[in-house]
């Protein structure tokens, strides 16, 4: 009877435990009004700031570490070429999207597999993706260019002007790659702080990349992020552009970030209510300096949006902008290795 009571118990554990499904299981991501759902069961989900998951030097180790604390990672579809110094971006020979010779702009030979790579592997350590999508780091596709130095550091007051067409036939491209079902633990963030001056995404250009995937795939979750601090207008958006969350970027920072983030959720979950859209609030980048209060300024953040009926919370740091050269693990600066080591226990996990 004793080892009939204790079998049970430990199919009981395995049910209600929070953790999600590693290895090869059922891992898929979606939404039942304003919460975000893994396999059909709703869930507040945090990620974690991985942009630079397609040159991973360590992806396997890095994705194991991350998944003990963590639902997820958002990673970069395009990323930059990041080093040190005040004007640290250059553009990079291995972003997903390229310009060709002829000016077309498409998804760069060997790429797609690159990535798919990391999302099964993502997949395989239990971890939903942000996979998200700039236009401004795609050398060509642009007014942005490099200075000598190889750096792209445009003046005060510089507006960009982006070949929108060929991003949309690029995201196009990119959505049939990941149609299939394994790809399901996946959501798009179409373009990254849409209407930023180094991109000036109108309504009309988001609305082609909407379509891009939705002549490919109907049943992607699809995100523009946005540093806008007007809940109408936000809410405004996805509801016009079907889109499935709202997923905004703090404004302002500084400090005291962390304890302002309850009232941006409630704020955005409001304008959402008045527009008649029931969709999850996604807090996607949260400041990522702690301005002098450690762990705490953190831990008001994740809380706060939870408590405020957020679907989701980013903890974004930049010691995931690049990973070519060394794991993530070997480059934590100590706040960010004791907030992943802190997420579980705050939130009773």
């Amino acid at each position: 009877m004793t080892s009939r009571l204790s079998a049970l118990a430990a199919g009981l554990l395995l049910i209600c435990a929070p953790a999600l499904t590693q290895g090869q299981g059922p891992l898929t991501l979606g939404t039942a009004g304003e919460q975000f759902t893994i396999n059909g069961q709703p869930r507040f989900l945090v990620l974690v700031s991985y942009f630079d998951a397609l040159d991973a030097a360590e992806l396997d180790a890095d994705l194991a570490l991350l998944a003990k604390s963590a639902d997820g990672v958002r990673i970069f579809a395009n990323w930059w070429d990041v080093r040190g110094g005040s004007c640290p971006n250059g553009f990079s020979g291995t972003t997903l999207f390229a310009r060709s010779e002829g000016g077309a702009i498409g998804v760069r030979p060997g790429r797609i597999a690159a990535l798919q790579h990391v999302l099964r592997r993502a997949r395989h350590h239990g971890l939903v993706v942000d996979l998200t999508i700039a236009a401004d780091p795609v050398e060509g596709a642009s007014r942005l260019s490099a200075g000598d130095n190889g750096r792209v550091c445009p003046p005060g007051g510089f507006e960009n002007v982006v070949n929108w067409g060929g991003i949309a036939a690029a995201v196009g491209e990119l959505t049939g790659a990941l149609a299939a079902g394994e790809f399901d633990h996946v959501f798009f963030d179409l373009q990254n702080e849409a209407g930023h001056p180094y991109n000036m995404a109108t309504e009309a250009d988001l609305a082609a990349l909407v379509s891009a995937v939705r002549s490919r795939d109907k049943r992607r979750l699809l995100s523009i992020s946005s540093f806008d601090p007007d809940a109408d207008r936000q809410a405004s958006r996805v509801r016009e552009l079907g889109l499935s969350m709202l997923n905004f970027h703090d404004v302002p920072r500084g400090k005291g970030w962390g304890a302002r983030t309850a009232g941006h959720v409630a704020k955005f979950r409001q304008g959402l209510k008045r527009a008649g859209v029931s969709v999850p609030v996604y807090a996607g980048e949260p400041d990522p300096d702690s301005h002098g209060q450690g762990v705490a300024e953190y831990r008001a953040a994740v809380t706060g949006a939870r408590d405020a009926g957020a679907g989701a919370w980013t903890f974004h740091h930049r010691d995931g902008y690049r990973l070519d050269e060394a794991g993530l693990g070997g480059r934590l600066d100590p706040v960010t290795r004791q907030v992943l080591d802190a997420l579980p226990r705050w939130l009773g996990r």
